[in-house]
C-alpha cells in the first residue's frame, strides 16, 4: 500500500545529529509513512547509518547520490515519494510524535494544500529559543488575498521554512514544483514555498509547536558566503519567471518588493554579524548586487512606492524606521555604495 505521508530527509555532515532526527520520525503516532533518507555524498559515516534504519523498519527508503546539495537531494526524494502528502525535515532537527498525525488530519478536515505548524529552536549549548506559534487559522485565498498573505503570515508567523509543514502531493506534482539551488537563490525554502503559493487554494494552520529547530554553531547561517545580495536578486528573478509561468504576475508585482526587503535586511545583519560590521564588504556586496536588473529595480521600488510605506507599517516598520530604509536603498540605487554601507551602519535595518 502507498504511505500516506512521505518525509524527505536531505542528509550530508550530520552524522552526530542524524539518529535523533530519524528516531522521531520513525516515533510517529502517524504510522502510513515511508521515510526517504537521501545521502548527498556524506563523506563520514552518514551512509553507514541510514542503510542501518533501513534494516530496522521498512518505512526507511535510502538515497545514495553524489553531493550536489540540499536542493538537489530534496529533488530526488521527491522523485521517487509516493505519499500522497510530503513533507520535508533537516537531518539536525527533530519532531514532536505526533506532528505529522496533527498536519495530516488539519488539511484532510480542511481540505486545505498546505498545513503548518509551530516551531521551537535550541541551540547546542542548551539555550532555548522563543517559539514561533501560528494562530489557527484557514486561509481560503477565494477571500484572501494572496499578496495580504505575503505580508501577515509568510514570513512570521507560519515561516519561509518547508521543514514545518506538510505539502499534498497533487499541487507539487501537477506544476513539477521542484527547488532550486540555493547557492543561486539563496533561500531555495522561500522560493518552493512562493511557487506553492502561486498555486495554492487554501492553506491551514494549527497552533501547536511540533518541529523543532537546532541551531548548530557551525551550520551555514552562522558562516559567511560572499554573494547574499546576488543570490537575492536571482530569488526575485526566479519568483518572476515562477509568476509568469503560473500566471500570477500580479502577485508578483505586489510581493517582491516586500520579500526584497526581507532578505536585504537579513543579508546586511548577516554580513555584520559574520564579519564584524565589516563596511568594506557591505559595500562590495552592493556593488556586485547592482550589477543586475531585479536587484535595482527592487532597491528603487522600496525607495520610492508609496503603497510600501502602509505595507511596512503592517510588518512593524516605524515612520523614522521606513525613511531610514528608503534612503539607504536609494544610496544603493545611486551607486553610492560606500556611503550606503556607512548610513547602515549608523542603525540596525529592522521594525523599531
Amino acid at each position: 500500500m502507498k504511505p500516506l505521508v512521505s518525509i524527505i530527509v536531505p542528509i550530508f555532515k550530520v552524522e552526530n545529529y542524524l539518529r535523533k532526527c530519524i528516531d522521531s520520525l520513525l516515533n510517529q503516532t502517524l504510522l502510513s509513512i515511508e521515510v526517504i533518507l537521501v545521502n548527498d555524498g556524506c563523506p563520514n559515516g552518514c551512509g553507514n547509518i541510514i542503510e542501518e534504519y533501513k534494516k530496522r523498519d521498512t518505512r526507511v527508503i535510502t538515497i545514495h547520490k553524489k553531493n550536489g546539495g540540499q536542493s538537489s537531494a530534496r529533488n530526488a526524494g521527491l522523485d521517487i515519494a509516493r505519499g500522497e502528502f510530503i513533507g520535508f525535515i533537516d537531518p539536525d532537527d527533530w519532531i514532536e510524535p505526533n506532528m505529522y498525525e496533527a498536519l495530516y488530519k488539519s488539511i484532510i478536515s480542511s481540505n486545505a494544500d498546505v498545513a503548518i505548524c509551530g516551531r521551537g529552536t535550541y541551540e547546542e549549548n542548551g539555550n532555548v529559543g522563543s517559539p514561533i506559534i501560528p494562530e489557527q487559522i484557514l486561509i481560503d485565498f477565494s477571500s484572501y488575498p494572496k499578496f495580504q498573505y505575503v505580508i501577515q503570515k509568510f514570513f512570521f508567523p507560519h515561516t519561509a521554512s518547508t521543514c514545518n509543514k506538510l505539502y499534498r502531493r497533487e499541487i507539487l506534482y501537477k506544476y513539477n514544483l521542484r527547488f532550486k539551488d540555493v547557492s543561486y537563490v539563496g533561500s531555495e525554502d522561500a522560493l518552493f514555498n512562493y511557487a506553492v503559493l502561486c498555486n495554492a487554494k487554501k492553506i491551514v494552520a494549527i497552533s501547536d509547536v511540533l518541529y523543532n529547530v537546532l541551531i548548530r554553531n557551525d551550520s551555514t547561517v552562522r558562516t559567511f558566503n560572499e554573494g547574499y545580495m546576488i543570490r537575492t536578486s536571482n530569488l526575485i528573478k526566479s519568483m518572476h519567471e515562477y509568476s509568469g509561468e503560473f500566471d500570477t504576475l500580479d502577485l508578483y508585482r505586489d510581493s517582491y518588493p516586500i520579500i526584497f526587503l526581507y532578505y536585504q535586511q537579513w543579508n546586511i545583519d548577516r554580513v555584520n554579524m559574520l564579519t564584524n560590521n565589516n563596511i568594506q564588504i557591505i559595500t562590495n556586496e552592493l556593488k556586485q548586487a547592482s550589477k543586475l536588473d531585479y536587484f535595482n529595480k527592487s532597491s528603487l521600488r522600496v525607495a520610492l512606492d508609496y503603497k510600501m510605506t502602509n505595507h511596512m507599517k503592517k510588518i512593524g516598520y516605524s515612520s523614522k524606521g521606513i525613511l531610514f530604509i528608503r534612503i539607504f536603498m536609494l544610496l544603493s540605487s545611486f551607486k553610492l555604495y560606500n556611503l550606503a554601507s556607512r548610513f547602515r551602519s549608523m542603525r540596525r535595518l529592522k521594525p523599531n
